[in-house]
């Protein structure tokens, strides 16, 4: 992970934090799988809110997350 997306990654798991949600990222190893490296956007208590089945990139949540006061 570059510098860039982990700075990415902590504006958004801030963000999030301040409107009660949480970033999860999925924990795959194996870089052919669906999900490897992909992120779901979930409520305190686990459930998802945005992500679906095989989540989103980096750059996706980025893009959910800046219009979410939209």
């Amino acid at each position: 992970m570059s510098p860039l997306e982990r700075s990415i990654e902590i504006r958004l798991r801030r963000t999030l934090k301040r409107r009660g949600f949480k970033l999860r990222k999925s924990s795959r190893k194996d870089p052919l799988a669906l999900d490897y490296g992909h992120y779901w956007i979930e409520k305190p208590d686990g459930e998802i809110v945005a992500g679906g089945e095989n989540g989103f990139t980096l750059e996706e949540a980025a893009a959910w997350v800046d219009n979410m006061g939209n």
